[in-house]
């Protein structure tokens, strides 16, 4: 949320540029009238320009304002007409509290439609807000609503008596629903959408930022990256890679990694393991303030690609790291135990299962996996006893029966081989083991 210091003369501003239309038809819709730009300097001067523009009070001269004056301390006004022109005159000699009689006056004579009406209480509340009296304030800018809740300003001018009042929540809602009806500053809505972020709202940061990128966006990549922030928590990894991909055509810049390692994620997410290393590697290089999980990332990607080199050396540095930290690293082993079992080097892949498996013990497959490098090293006894695991954990069921009753097999244990493979021929769910099974099974009976 942005500081009252910062948003107190655009307030103030936005206050009396609603006052300008008192002396005006009254249905001219509150988009046209409220023209925070065109408001600059102290609360006279502002009432000034309202005034001149919009009553014919301070083009009478001298002598004739006087006259004016004198007529309306001696004649009570009782028409909707006479409240509007004395409400308009005591705008223009910054006398607020009476104006607020005055159009309280008009409120009460008016006759016309609800929106109109709406407009009439929007004034007033503007009013009160000059007097500092929040109370009344507050009352006559929710009648306003009220009558018409498409009333755009009345949510900015409702959201700084929120924020006034420390209920910050009710205020970014305000902010929000006026930034919904009405362009913003890319700024103010890269704060509005922040906070929503530290409110785990991420939906409606992501509107913020949709908002802000339609209101002059390239000036400001940030709103891409952030918005993809958003989408990424929100589960959408597709439209993140597209936002964060044209966050890097706009700048090169990404001084903390943060953005270069959300693209990688995006990416791995996609199956582009490629992309995603490259990205992993550029945020590691920029700062990225975990490296140890973006390396562990990395590593998954290049035993994606096929490239075990790459996937151990990112893994081993994974692992460095947490440990360093005192954090579990079961996944980076993991990963390491897969490139050396890919490489044939099972000794090594054993290894790092166990390592996976002392720390996390959930680790899927790895009872499967430390059997399949024993079977491959003859060590048959201890092969059965991690497949054994396996089937108990339900991970790689019929591969395991299968390896198993080879394993069986080598030891001469015929029979419970002959068992595991009957399993196996029984699940019928793997198209190429159970063939193999029934292979097996036939030349062990022709034997």
């Amino acid at each position: 949320m942005k500081e009252k210091r910062k948003t107190g003369s655009r307030i103030i501003a936005l206050i009396l540029a609603v006052l300008l239309v008192l002396n005006t038809v009254v249905s001219m819709r509150a988009n046209v009238l409220f023209s925070v730009g065109d408001y600059n300097g102290t609360k006279a001067e502002h009432a000034a320009e309202v005034t001149a523009d919009q009553t014919d009070y301070l083009s009478r001269g001298r002598l004739g304002r006087a006259l004016t004056v004198l007529r309306t301390m001696l004649h009570k006004p009782e028409t909707y007409e006479e409240y509007e022109e004395y409400a308009s005159i005591a705008i223009a000699r910054e006398k607020y509290d009476e104006a607020a009689e005055y159009l309280n006056g008009c409120i009460d004579t008016f006759e016309g439609k609800d929106e109109d009406l709406a407009v009439l209480y929007l004034r007033l509340g503007s009013l009160y807000i000059l007097q500092e009296n929040q109370k009344e304030a507050l009352a006559s800018i929710n009648k306003a609503i009220q009558k018409d809740d498409g009333l755009s300003t009345a949510y900015l001018l409702r959201a700084d008596l929120y924020q006034t009042a420390g209920e910050e929540a009710k205020a970014a809602d305000d902010l929000y629903t006026y930034y919904g009806m009405e362009p913003g500053e890319p700024e103010d809505l890269i704060t509005l959408a922040s906070y929503y972020e530290g409110t785990q709202n991420y939906q409606k940061a992501q509107d913020c930022y949709t908002w802000g990128i339609d209101a002059g966006g390239d000036s400001y990549p940030d709103l891409y990256a952030k918005r993809a922030r958003c989408e990424i928590l929100a589960g959408d990894t597709k439209t993140a890679a597209e936002d964060l991909e044209q966050y890097f055509r706009l700048t090169d810049a990404d001084p903390d990694g943060q953005y270069a390692a959300m693209l990688g994620a995006a990416r791995m997410e996609a199956g582009n393991y490629a992309g995603a290393l490259e990205m992993f590697d550029r945020a590691i290089e920029d700062g990225y303030a975990n490296p140890e999980i973006l390396y562990a990332q990395a590593a998954s990607c290049a035993y994606a690609e096929k490239e075990y080199d790459a996937a151990v050396e990112n893994g081993l540095k994974a692992i460095e790291g947490y440990e360093k930290t005192g954090q579990s690293s079961a996944e980076s082993c993991y990963w390491v135990g897969m490139s050396y079992l890919a490489e044939k080097q099972y000794r090594k892949a054993a290894k790092y299962f166990k390592k996976a498996e002392k720390q996390d013990a959930s680790v899927k497959d790895i009872s499967y996996y430390r059997g399949i490098c024993a079977m491959a090293q003859e060590e048959n006894e201890k092969a059965v006893g991690f497949f054994t695991e396996s089937i108990e954990k339900e991970e790689s069921v019929t591969a395991s029966f299968y390896d198993r009753a080879i394993c069986y097999l080598r030891l001469n244990r015929i029979e419970e081989g002959v068992a595991d493979l009957e399993q196996v021929k029984g699940r019928n769910d793997d198209k190429d083991l159970t063939k193999q099974a029934e292979e097996l099974l036939q030349a062990i009976e022709q034997a």
